[in-house]
């Protein structure tokens, strides 16, 4: 699988922080996601990615996510609904 990084790091942002019903994804009261859920329903939604290439991404750009154990989230502001 290959996506820009570019469209993945803008995707995540989109779902984890304003719209995660966009693709039938739900985050915990916290705001975190399981991140095999959020690649489960992310390839049904039609935006294919693997853990690899999200990890990247996560890892070496600026991004406002962050992982903690099996779960991503937004590093920060507030994701919808918190």
């Amino acid at each position: 699988m290959s996506i820009d990084r570019t469209q993945l790091s803008k995707f995540l942002s989109l779902i984890l922080r304003h719209k995660p019903d966009a693709v039938g994804l739900e985050l915990d009261s916290q705001g975190w996601a399981n991140i095999e859920q959020l690649i489960d329903k992310a390839h049904a939604a039609g935006t294919k990615f693997d853990r690899t290439e999200l990890l990247h991404v996560v890892e070496t750009r600026a991004t406002r996510n962050d992982f903690r154990s099996r779960q991503m989230g937004c590093a920060f502001g507030q994701p919808k609904g918190i």
